[in-house]
């Protein structure tokens, strides 16, 4: 069944951020946590890949904040990850911009 709201730690991590954060914040997801929130699939995973984030300024600030090895994944023992489509990784941010 699908969620409307992500689990847990999921929430909270997420929450903090959105406090954190001086403006609205669009993460398009892919990988097991898109599949537990968009089909109810229980996909258990320490990471939620993401391929875009708007405004894209703002991929810096999520892995600053949330990015592996932060406070907040150390609190929640979950991040966020940026990932190509191919699924690739596209390693840690910073990026050149």
């Amino acid at each position: 069944m699908r969620s409307e709201e992500p689990p847990e730690p999921w929430k909270s991590l997420l929450q903090e951020v959105d406090r954190a954060s001086a403006g609205r914040i669009e993460l398009h997801c892919i990988g097991g946590f898109a599949l537990e929130i968009g089909y109810g699939l229980s996909r258990t995973t320490l990471d939620l890949d993401f391929l875009a984030v708007k405004p894209f300024a703002q991929a810096r600030f999520i892995d600053q904040i949330a990015g592996r090895g932060s406070e907040l994944a150390k609190k929640y023992g979950v991040y966020p990850y940026a990932t190509s489509d191919s699924g690739r990784p596209l390693g840690r941010l910073p990026f050149t911009w």
